[in-house]
C-alpha cells in the first residue's frame, strides 16, 4: 500500500507498506492516512521554522549592519566619524549613558565635547528630562555661584525675589559644565560639598534641597597639571573624573577629516543653494596636511568661508582654499630628513645639534619660500600670511641665507 505525502498539494514523498499475506483493513488505512497527514504537517512546520530562522538571522545581521553604518556615518546624534578612535568613543558613550556616573570629557577646543555630552544625555534614561549646559569660563565667579545654586529674596542687593539655580532647574536631567577648569577655588569647594552631600542651599537660604542631576564635565585644560599647581582641587578632580573620555584632535582621526569636510559641503550647498560636488585630489591633500588646531569647529568655518567667498565651481580646488591653510599645510618636516641626515649605517655618526639646526633651517626656508610664492613675492603680504611682521620676515630670510631685496 502506498500513501502519498503531500504538503499544500505538492507531492513530497510516499509511505510504502507491504504485507506477506492478507490485506489492510479500512480502519488501518484510516489510521495510516491520519499518520501521513500529521507527518506532512510536521514536515511543513519544520521547513517553515527553518526558513523563518534563516530569515530572522539574516534580518538581524542586516539590522546590525545598518546600525553599524549609522554609527559610522552619523555616530551618536550627528557626531560624524568612522575612524577607529571615534568608533571607540561611540561605544564608550553607549556604555557610559547607562549609568549616572560623573563623566569628564577632555579634548582640545573644537573637538566636539558638547556634542558628546548631549549624546550621552540622549542615550540615557534621563533623555526625556532637561539638558542644561553651563560654560564656566563665560560667567564671572560670583555670578556663576548664584546661577548654579540660586538665591533667596534679599540675599544681596537687587535680589528682589527667589531664583532657582540651574542645579534645581536641571532636576531629573543632565547638567553639563563646560570649561570646569575655570571655576574658582572657593566655588570648587562648595561644588564638591554638593557632590558629596547630594543637596544644595540657595544663597541666603537655610533649606537643604536635594539634587537629582547627572553631571558631565568638560575641559580643554590639563586638570592634572592644575592640581599639581594648586589651581584645581585634587579631591574635586577625582570626584568629577570617575569616567574620563578623551576626544582625539581632528589631525589624529584619519579619513574622518574628508568625511566631515564633504558633509559640510553638502550642508552649505543646501544653505547657500550651490551645487559643489566635493574636492579635487590636490585640495584634499592640502586639507590632510594641515594640522587643524581649531579641530572640527575650524574645519566647518573654513568650508563655510570657501563656499561663501570663493568662486567655487563643481569641485573645490587648491585655488579656493584660503592662503593661510595652504602655507601651513606646506610645512613638512619629515620629507627633507633623509637628505639632511648623513647617517648611512649603524656604525656611522652625526653631529646631532648640527643636524637638528640644519633640518630646522631647511623647514623655515620652505615655509618662507612658500609664503613668498603665494604672495607673488610681496614681503608684506607674505608676512601677513605667516602672522609675523615684515621686519621679522626679512630677519628670518637672512637667517636661512636668502638674499633680501627690501623694496618689495
Amino acid at each position: 500500500m502506498a500513501i502519498p505525502l503531500k504538503v499544500k498539494d505538492r507531492f513530497k514523498g510516499v509511505l510504502l507498506l507491504g504485507m506477506r499475506t492478507g490485506f489492510y483493513s479500512q480502519d488501518q488505512v484510516n489510521v495510516l492516512d491520519i499518520l501521513v497527514n500529521n507527518a506532512a504537517t510536521s514536515y511543513d512546520s519544520a521547513i517553515m521554522h527553518s526558513i523563518l530562522s534563516i530569515e530572522a538571522k539574516s534580518l538581524k545581521t542586516e539590522v546590525e549592519k545598518l546600525k553599524e553604518r549609522e554609527d559610522i556615518l552619523l555616530g551618536f546624534h550627528n557626531i560624524l566619524g568612522k575612524s577607529k578612535k571615534m568608533v571607540g568613543i561611540f561605544h564608550v558613550i553607549e556604555e557610559v549613558a547607562k549609568h549616572d556616573t560623573n563623566t569628564l570629557i577632555q579634548g582640545e577646543s573644537g573637538t566636539g565635547k558638547e556634542l558628546v555630552s548631549r549624546a550621552i544625555h540622549r542615550q540615557s534614561h534621563r533623555s526625556q528630562k532637561r539638558f542644561v549646559d553651563v560654560n564656566c569660563a563665560a560667567i564671572p565667579g560670583t555670578l556663576l555661584e548664584s546661577e548654579l545654586f540660586g538665591y533667596e529674596a534679599g540675599a544681596f542687593t537687587d535680589a528682589r525675589k527667589r531664583k532657582l539655580g540651574l542645579l534645581e532647574y536641571a532636576s531629573g536631567g543632565t547638567l553639563f559644565l563646560d570649561e570646569i577648569g575655570d571655576m574658582s577655588l572657593p566655588l570648587q569647594a562648595k561644588f564638591l560639598r554638593m557632590l558629596e552631600d547630594g543637596y544644595i542651599r540657595r544663597l541666603g537660604g537655610n533649606e537643604s534641597i536635594p539634587v537629582d542631576v547627572r553631571f558631565i564635565f568638560a575641559t580643554n585644560r590639563d586638570l592634572s597639571k592644575m592640581v599639581a599647581e594648586g589651581s584645581f582641587r585634587e579631591d574635586l578632580f577625582y570626584r568629577i573624573s570617575v569616567v574620563p573620555i578623551i576626544l582625539p584632535p581632528l589631525r589624529e582621526r584619519g579619513d574622518d577629516l574628508l568625511l566631515l569636510a564633504r558633509n559640510y559641503v553638502e550642508e552649505f550647498n543646501r544653505k547657500f543653494n550651490k551645487k559643489v560636488k566635493g574636492f579635487a585630489k590636490e585640495a584634499e591633500e592640502i586639507l590632510r596636511r594641515y594640522t587643524w588646531p581649531g579641530n572640527v569647529r575650524e574645519l566647518k568655518n573654513i568650508i563655510e568661508r570657501i563656499m561663501i567667498l570663493r568662486d567655487v565651481g563643481r569641485l573645490i580646488t587648491p585655488e579656493n582654499i584660503p592662503a593661510e591653510i595652504k602655507v601651513s599645510a606646506a610645512r613638512d618636516p619629515v620629507a627633507p630628513a633623509d637628505d639632511l641626515l648623513p647617517l648611512t649605517s649603524a656604525t656611522g655618526r652625526i653631529d646631532y645639534k648640527h643636524a637638528v639646526e640644519k633640518l630646522t633651517n631647511k623647514i623655515k626656508e620652505r615655509i618662507l619660500e612658500r609664503a613668498l610664492e603665494l604672495s607673488g613675492g610681496n614681503k608684506t603680504k607674505a608676512a601677513a600670511l605667516l602672522n609675523i611682521s615684515r621686519y621679522a620676515l626679512i630677519r628670518e630670510l637672512k637667517k636661512v641665507g636668502k638674499g633680501v631685496d627690501t623694496a618689495t
